[in-house]
């Protein structure tokens, strides 16, 4: 290269829904795009040490990866700040390029409150515990398949199904999205809720019923430990001061709990 060295500098970013996005008259003329970005940085060092001119230049190369929905572009996205806090680095890098052409925007913030990320990163030991009820604030939505629960009776499977179905109704009535199992696993916390029924043992302890919502979390002194966590619960069984009180009426009791956290939690009227 003559008289002339060049510093070589080679960085490799992702670039997608939260860097740029093409505006749309309808939320259905909605795309999202994940690019591969390839920066280089070239700093001639002769110039810079003679004339001080040592500000880099900067050129790039990008290729398109994929297009996602935006479950999936906000699940990716959820990922890669998570690993940016676990090496205890700002989600959004200080040197991220700005690649937006004209006729688009940039999108500052993830769209989803679960997703919002700040530049400082916090100190997590020394974080408040939660309200029992935070893990159903702004909840993206629940799966759940519950008509192969047991009853109490060989019944055929109807035990089973009613709950599902009653599951589902309630549901639809509180306004909670329910997620294919597709969906479920690309929705940021993968919430799954579940809902089972224990009869009476042979030790004379009488039946038992549990409903309980599971979301993915991480753990606060490491935030590259990842787990599957229960982040709420109720539990029923058999009342003598209701003796008429059956199985099903018990589960049906618990998700109604549920429904009530769950709107409390989000600051909805009944």
């Amino acid at each position: 290269m003559g008289l002339t060295l060049l510093k070589l500098i080679i960085r490799v970013v992702i670039g997608g829904i939260f860097l740029c996005t093409a505006f749309a008259t309808q939320a259905q003329n909605e795309t999202n795009r994940f690019w591969l970005m390839w920066e280089q940085s070239r700093i001639d060092l002769a110039a810079c040490l003679h004339d001080g001119l040592c500000d880099p230049k900067r050129s790039f190369v990008t290729r398109l990866i994929e297009e996602p929905d935006s479950a999936r572009a906000q699940s990716v996205f959820y990922e890669l700040d998570r690993v940016s806090l676990a090496r205890r680095q700002p989600p959004i890098h200080p040197e991220t390029p700005i690649v937006c052409p004209a006729n688009f925007y940039r999108i500052e913030q993830p769209a989803s409150p679960s997703l919002q990320v700040n530049t400082d990163t916090p100190d997590y030991e020394k974080m408040e515990i939660s309200d029992k009820l935070a893990p159903l604030k702004n909840l993206p939505g629940v799966y759940f398949k519950l008509d192969g629960v047991r009853g109490p009776t060989d019944d055929g499977g109807k035990f089973g199904k009613q709950l599902h179905g009653y599951v589902t109704d309630a549901m639809n009535k509180a306004g909670i999205p329910i997620l294919t199992k597709e969906e479920l696993e690309n929705t940021p916390g993968k919430p799954q809720f579940s809902a089972s029924f224990s009869g009476t043992q042979s030790n004379g302890c009488t039946w038992r019923v549990s409903a309980m919502l599971k979301q993915t979390v991480l753990l606060s002194r490491d935030l590259s430990v990842k787990l599957a966590s229960t982040t709420w619960a109720s539990f029923g069984g058999f009342d003598a001061a209701q003796p008429k009180q059956d199985e099903f009426d018990a589960l049906t009791m618990l998700i109604d709990k549920f429904i009530t956290d769950y709107k409390k939690a989000n600051e909805i009227a009944d």
